[in-house]
């Protein structure tokens, strides 16, 4: 269906990025795959390395993209170069249930 990477894993500051998020079918797209990808992804890594937060760099452009990380919980933060990162704290999301998956 698709791909979803966790680079940059630093144990000290506790953080890591999201990266290589692609859905390889356009007819999969909307379905709500990536947002439990995200989810899987982030509450495994959560557990396992004690991530504090997780963020990803997004084209400032792309609504769609930044529509679903902002359903996941994600914060936008600084701009560069056409790119906005956006972070998750992970105990926050885990606690809260921002992550409801529902699709």
């Amino acid at each position: 269906i698709g791909m979803i990477s966790m680079r940059h894993i630093d144990r000290i500051s506790e953080t890591a990025e999201i990266g290589r998020m692609v859905i390889g079918v356009e007819e999969d797209l909307g379905k709500g795959y990536m947002k439990e990808a995200i989810y899987l992804l982030t509450s495994d890594f959560q557990r396992r390395f004690g991530l504090r937060s997780v963020y990803l760099w997004v084209k400032s452009d792309n609504d769609r993209a930044i529509g679903l990380y902002t359903k996941c919980g994600f914060l936008p933060g600084e701009t560069k170069d056409s790119q906005t990162q956006m972070t998750l704290s992970c105990l926050k999301a885990l606690k809260s249930g921002t992550y409801e998956l529902e699709v």
